[in-house]
């Protein structure tokens, strides 16, 4: 429905009559009304970028069920929320329906992944270690499960640089390696860029060690 609104009509008036028929039908079925006008807010967001539309969308939220498609759409609303504005509180809601959802389909990579992924965003903006292990341990974990993750493996290696420079601990950087190889091998030429970078980040090291 998202796909065909945004994609397919340029005329707001069409979007507006789904507008009056998910509005009528509140006291019919709450739940079901509140799953459409969400989307529907959203749409208009997408198309006039007005901050009304996800204030409506958020007032959404309170009616819906707890059932899965309505988690996906609070995990949607709240990232969406989180890169418009860049505030943290908005990526922890995001992680915790996330963590929901990894609960109920736990070999599904794709949450793990996204969710390693946000816990490094939210360190980049906070510095706090402590998301950034959350986010390697998510990174493992997709491993564990499909080794074959290119982005993953690249993800893992960057997070084990950060951790190497703060410890300077020489694990890390090999496990590092270890990942980035992995990465390369299947295809993911990002990859060499981070290698070069560690590379950098060790002669560093080495020339404030040698001046001691």
């Amino acid at each position: 429905m998202y796909f065909i609104l945004f994609n397919e009509y340029g005329d707001t008036d069409f979007i507006d009559d789904y507008f009056d028929k998910y509005n009528s039908l509140l006291s019919v079925n709450r739940s079901l009304a509140n799953k459409y006008l969400f989307i529907l807010n959203n749409v208009m967001y997408d198309i006039h970028k007005n901050n009304k539309y996800l204030i409506k969308a958020g007032k959404c939220l309170s009616g819906l069920e707890t059932d899965i498609f309505s988690i996906r759409l609070c995990i949607e609303f709240f990232r969406h929320l989180f890169y418009v504005t860049k505030k943290i509180r908005y990526a922890l809601l995001t992680l915790f329906y996330l963590e929901y959802m990894s609960g109920i389909e736990r070999s599904n990579t794709d949450y793990y992944f996204e969710i390693g992924l946000l816990y490094y965003k939210v360190y980049l903006k906070t510095k706090n270690y402590e998301y950034i292990i959350h986010s390697f341990h998510c990174f493992s974990r997709v491993l564990d499960i499909n080794s074959i993750y290119p982005e993953c493996n690249y993800y893992k290696a960057l997070i084990l640089k950060h951790l190497y420079d703060k410890t300077l601990k020489i694990d890390y950087i090999e496990n590092a390696f270890d990942n980035l190889n992995q990465s390369v091998k299947l295809g993911n030429i990002k990859a060499y860029s981070l290698i070069g970078d560690i590379y950098l980040s060790m002669y560093k090291r080495y020339k404030k060690m040698k001046s001691i």
